[in-house]
């Protein structure tokens, strides 16, 4: 397998895009075409936006002044994002449906599908890192995607607005509710607090007890008791004396024994002492938690009281945390459909698809068109390559001989009249069979022409026509068509020379078809043409046969069965190389020799793409006719 440079696999994609052009451009065009229709048909649609400001509202009815609520930023983002879903709700929408006139909930389809619409074309977006909602609005009228908008806005506002009213009216009336309880609550708490000041007989100083603590209220603390202090004095004076004693006289003195009774009776009195401390200690300290109770349970009533007031001036004031920063201006201009972003988006989708499509066309293509596809799916050597030939007028095939010796065409014919020979092997006169898998691929033309241009190079040539259903060079040469080879097949004619016509151009001998018979393949199975052939081979350098198409009827394989070899015509473009390989089996399965093909009716610009000399000689055939042009002028 032939490696392709870089440079080589970027011209044959080319050529496939130029080859496949017209589907390129057709795709090209359908999207453009398409998507233009599109654009001009879709009505165009307006954006409108208003803005409004969302301030924090944080409900601190129930917490004391200056007491820090839960984390702010936390709660205001929720707050926000709440509201942005409850500016595209079910509810706030039929609500502007219904404000606007757009529909009447009588009708509940239409309504409904009003909302869906209306749902549809409302898009909330919050600007980052500020308080601000953005309500976009998107209608094919200016005027009423604006006139949305700020309903919208006007519409939300006021709910919101009935909503706190609604929220402070629930609150007022639960707050009542619990006011009841709360007084309840100061009543008993004070009714209790008397009480036990009554029992204990207590006496409250007008400023009332301290709250005490328990070092405070300690028996042992000369603040708290001067009576203590006064026992404790005596027993160390007593202790004093008492050891003084003792160190005169022993225990059992009168003085002493006297004297251990006195720090007795002080002792007693100190414990007895200590215990009446403690116990106002206890009841100080009950005194303080029941007279604290009373406290707390005021100073909740009175901030509810507070509270409650504030909330029922706020229930009568309309008042939202929501504010209009910008209503919605009329939209001048139309944002969708974006036609210039479109149409060049179209544009360069069109050009992908063009590609495809043309690579896609070429894959599934299943005609053959250049030597490479002749090599690699018939697995045959191409003789020549010819482009298309003007036509004749009437019904006659075109001929060489109408052209330049120089020219292009005559070139190429001489190519694959050299290839052919060098194919037959140096034979010295040798028998071809022309032929295609198909009508109209230009067998009949190329048989002619391989014939005219032998003839011009000196060989002495005979072109049969053994096309006995279709024959057409009678025609071409003008001769008629009989007697011919009919003639001689049915034994009408003996001698060959009388009917073999000489051509136009020299060493070009013709023998035309005959009367067409209705039998032709037994009239080739007659044992007749191989009689034809030795006589040709006898008498001329090189033999031509034109006959029918392979598979089409049986004559081409029995004439082929006769000749030295086959040349089987291509027609560029046409030919489908699946019936070609079949056509080909049935001759190799037949052991019939192919000397190769013929690609017919290919593109100039193609040839000379695969051709360097034929670049050559057409650039040689345009000086050639300059020079002519200016011959004439000149003259």
């Amino acid at each position: 397998m032939t490696n392709l440079t870089l440079e080589q696999h970027l011209t044959q994609y080319l050529d496939i895009v130029k080859r496949r052009m017209w589907i390129g451009i057709f795709s090209f065009a359908l999207v453009v075409a398409f998507t233009s229709w599109k654009l001009f048909t879709t009505e165009p649609e307006y954006l409108a936006t208003a803005k409004i400001v969302i301030e924090p509202d944080f409900s601190e009815i129930m917490l004391p002044e200056n007491t820090a609520y839960i984390d702010s930023y936390y709660l205001e983002t929720v707050n926000i994002e709440t509201e942005s879903q409850i500016l595209k709700s079910r509810a706030l929408l039929e609500n502007i449906v219904e404000t606007l006139g757009l529909a009447s909930r009588s009708d509940e389809v239409n309504f409904k599908n009003m909302t869906n619409t209306l749902f549809a074309s409302i898009s909330v977006e919050k600007i980052p890192d500020t308080r601000i909602i953005k309500i976009n609005v998107l209608h094919n009228k200016p005027e009423m995607a604006q006139k949305i908008a700020n309903t919208l806005v006007d519409v939300y506002i006021n709910k919101n607005i009935e909503k706190k009213i609604a929220s402070y009216r629930d609150s007022l009336s639960w707050m009542n509710e619990q006011l009841v309880d709360l007084k309840k609550k100061v009543e008993t708490s004070e009714m209790n607090l008397l009480n036990y000041v009554e029992k204990e007989k207590i006496i409250v100083p007008a400023r009332g007890f301290s709250n005490p603590t328990y070092e405070d209220s300690s028996p042992y603390s000369p603040e708290q008791s001067g009576l203590l202090q006064e026992l404790n004095n005596e027993l160390v004076k007593a202790e004093i004396e008492y050891n003084k004693l003792l160190l005169k006289y022993k225990q059992k003195y009168p003085a002493i024994q006297k004297l251990k009774a006195e720090i007795e009776s002080i002792k007693k009195k100190i414990e007895e002492e200590k215990q009446e401390i403690i116990e106002n200690s206890k009841r100080a300290i009950k005194y303080s938690i029941m007279k604290r109770d009373v406290d707390l349970n005021k100073e909740l009533y009175n901030a509810f009281m507070k509270k409650l007031k504030e909330l029922d001036i706020a229930s009568e004031v309309k008042k939202s945390n929501v504010s209009v920063l910008e209503y919605a201006v009329k939209p001048e201009f139309p944002v969708r459909p974006k036609k210039k972003t479109i149409l060049f988006i179209s544009i360069i989708a069109g050009i992908i698809l063009g590609i495809s499509a043309a690579f896609i066309h070429e894959y599934l293509d299943r005609t053959i068109y250049n030597e490479e596809q002749v090599q690699k799916f018939l697995g045959l050597p191409v003789l020549g390559v010819i482009p298309h030939l003007a036509e004749d007028p009437g019904d006659s095939i075109p001929t060489i001989s109408s052209y330049s010796v120089r020219s292009t065409e005559a070139e190429l014919y001489r190519i694959l009249r050299t290839n052919l020979k060098l194919s037959q092997l140096g034979k010295h006169s040798t028998s071809v069979l022309i032929t295609s898998t198909a009508p109209a691929d230009g067998k009949s033309t190329n048989a002619i022409n391989l014939a005219v241009i032998s003839a011009q190079t000196g060989s002495k040539t005979l072109l049969i026509d053994a096309d006995l259903r279709r024959p057409i060079i009678h025609k071409t040469f003008n001769i008629p068509l009989h007697p011919g080879l009919t003639e001689i097949l049915i034994g009408d004619v003996t001698s060959y020379s009388d009917v073999i016509v000489t051509g136009p151009i020299n060493n070009l001998f013709l023998l035309p078809a005959g009367t067409i018979p209705p039998n032709p393949s037994e009239l080739l199975e007659s044992g007749k043409f191989p009689e034809i052939i030795k006589y040709a081979t006898d008498n001329f350098d090189q033999i031509i046969i034109d006959s029918a198409p392979i598979g089409m009827v049986s004559d081409t394989m029995l004439i082929a069965n006769m000749v030295d070899g086959v040349v089987v015509v291509l027609h560029t473009g046409k030919t489908d190389r699946f019936i070609a390989a079949k056509a080909l089996q049935i001759l190799k399965k037949n052991k019939i020799h192919i000397y190769g093909a013929i690609l017919n009716n290919m593109k100039k610009e193609d040839i000379y793409k695969s051709y360097y000399y034929y670049y050559y000689y057409s650039q040689y055939e345009n000086q050639t006719k300059t020079m002519a042009k200016e011959a004439r002028s000149r003259s």
